[in-house]
């Protein structure tokens, strides 16, 4: 029996939440305890080679949506642009991996059940339904998670998101490796950025490389 092991993800930009599968296990090679012990160890391995603290680039279906003025659901029979947005995988703890989820349905056809199957999280996620991954963030109420979903005013402009997500981009991959982790910090601190842009746009634009001098006024 196959099933998809899924993380969760925060998008920097928006700070929406939502899944992405990262493997696919067959339950039925892991039977017994032996074969549960091993089970355990993979999702271990796997666990621990997520970085909570990266920025990593994934395709978020909220930003999609935002910027191409479309349901995910469109934008999947479209030939608009995959963007992809600076995001981190979402871990509960301190010094703990993020946790992982196993998909149990039984219809691939339904909506993913997720529930939890290593690490601290919450015990099942419950997804909305655009069919995106993106979940219901009242599930994470529970972990202090409860800003509402980023909406952008009524003045703002596809294209200003569009240039924010691309310049934030082009920023993490013009650092030293050995300053990302420093930087990143700062973009977390004011996530949404699609609303915070104000507090870090200089440095973002000129692309600072000296983090001795990466900081943001209040």
């Amino acid at each position: 029996m196959k099933r998809e092991i899924g993380v969760i993800v925060n998008c920097v930009l928006c700070d929406s939440y939502f899944v992405v599968v990262i493997n696919v296990v067959d339950l039925s090679n892991y039977s017994g305890k032996k074969g549960k012990d091993l089970l355990l160890n993979s999702y271990e391995k796997q666990q621990q080679q997520l970085n909570p603290s990266h920025p990593i680039f994934l395709r978020c279906p909220h930003c999609l949506e935002l910027i191409h003025s479309m349901s995910y659901s469109n934008w999947l029979q479209s030939d608009a642009d995959c963007l992809l947005s600076v995001c981190r995988y979402l871990s509960f703890a301190e010094n703990e991996g993020p946790a992982l989820y196993l998909d149990h349905r039984e219809d691939e056809n339904k909506k993913p059940k997720w529930k939890l199957c290593q690490g601290l999280g919450p015990p099942a996620l419950d997804l909305d339904s655009s069919r995106s991954g993106k979940i219901h963030k009242p599930t994470l109420k529970q972990y202090g998670i409860t800003a509402p979903i980023f909406k952008p005013a009524p003045s703002c402009q596809s294209s200003e998101l569009l240039y924010i997500l691309e310049t934030t981009q082009q920023f993490v991959n013009k650092l030293p490796q050995e300053d990302v982790p420093t930087a990143f910090t700062i973009l977390l601190e004011n996530k949404p950025l699609y609303q915070n842009w104000n507090k870090v746009q200089e440095k973002v634009e000129l692309i600072v490389l000296d983090i001795s001098d990466l900081s943001i006024d209040d």
